[in-house]
């Protein structure tokens, strides 16, 4: 889990300075709409997707070392999966967010191929680790059964 904890961190700082990257781009380079430019904004919205892609999978894996635990209260299991799908919204915003940006900056075909990657990422993710990590818990017995 230690390993786990380093890698979330490790790449929670990388995608921080990505972010600011592409951040500091967008403003400050007077020639926007040039070819390397783009490149460069692509590659690293790319970066910063897969930096992303790697801390959810990361604590995905730290939730699923968890063998042993009590079991969660009716009344809890309903704010749990009202924080998962917040966190799920969060997490979905992320790449929307840059999507965005590269609209306001008026570059529609490079907010169009980073919206398609973020797409197939979040497919990607989907059937790599939530499907996978979802019917773990359900075989947990401390799951409820009314919610498998």
């Amino acid at each position: 889990m230690a390993l786990e904890s380093s890698i979330i961190t490790a790449n929670s700082v990388a995608s921080g300075f990505i972010f600011a990257a592409i951040t500091i781009l967008l403003t400050l380079h007077p020639a926007l709409s040039q070819t390397p430019v783009q490149i460069t904004l692509f590659i690293l919205t790319v970066m910063l997707y897969t930096f992303q892609l790697i801390v959810v999978r990361c604590i995905y894996g730290i939730q699923s070392c968890v063998k042993f635990a009590p079991k969660i209260p009716a009344g809890d299991i309903r704010w749990f999966s009202t924080y998962v799908i917040i966190q799920y919204i969060n997490w979905a915003l992320l790449p929307l967010s840059i999507v965005l940006m590269f609209f306001l900056w008026n570059l529609l075909y490079l907010a169009l191929a980073t919206g398609l990657v973020a797409a197939s990422g979040a497919i990607f993710f989907y059937f790599t680790t939530v499907k996978p990590y979802t019917e773990l818990l359900k075989k947990q017995p401390w799951y409820p059964s009314e919610h498998r």
